[in-house]
């Protein structure tokens, strides 16, 4: 990375147009040397100035990468919303992962439901399940009962073997009933007990 710098360094005073391909290699410098802030600096500098650049979707998932270890998670998905057309397919199974953390963190209501609907629908079992799980704490934190325990029962139907399908059938129960849903709640709380 150092070696790296210094040519950085040298090619910007030869040649002071920024490039897509010397702004890629900024970022991974920066990244490689723990300068988080002048990593995403780079990469947010491609995505404005060449944003139909090859390079723009890589671009776009290192800035978002390093978006979402910075602990910003309101900016996160404002960068997320600005970016995500140009997403390559591969990088979705680790950014909606943040995008749902995020979401979740600023109770972003949107963005939760549509992080964890893809999550669910792509992602493997034991994360999806998972996914349904704090989709349905989303809606219940919104007071949204009864969507809440449809969204825990089919978790724990959907999903019987996971870790949370228990607290999930649980959860139905409680939230069925604070929805005044009798015969809900008892079916929710049957599977529970199962």
């Amino acid at each position: 990375p150092d070696e790296a710098r210094i040519w950085l360094s040298a090619d910007k005073v030869v040649n002071a147009a920024a490039t897509p391909g010397r702004l890629v290699l900024e970022g991974a410098v920066f990244t490689a040397l723990g300068n988080e802030i002048g990593a995403i600096t780079a990469y947010e500098r491609l995505l404005s100035e060449f944003p139909n650049d090859p390079q723009a979707p890589s671009a776009a998932e290192a800035m978002l990468t390093l978006r979402a270890r910075a602990g910003d998670p309101e900016t996160f998905l404002k960068a997320y919303a600005r970016v995500a057309t140009i997403l390559p397919e591969k990088a979705y199974s680790v950014l909606m992962w943040y995008r749902l953390d995020a979401a979740l963190q600023t109770a972003n209501v949107v963005h939760t439901r549509a992080a964890a609907t893809w999550l669910m629908e792509h992602a493997p079992a034991e994360q999806a399940a998972e996914a349904s799980y704090r989709l349905g704490a989303l809606e219940h934190k919104e007071k949204n009962y009864a969507a809440a325990g449809e969204i825990w029962l089919r978790t724990a139907e959907t999903w019987p073997t996971m870790p949370c399908a228990g607290r999930s059938a649980f959860a139905a129960a409680c939230a069925f009933r604070q929805a005044e849903m009798k015969d809900r709640a008892e079916q929710a709380l049957a599977l529970a007990l199962a």
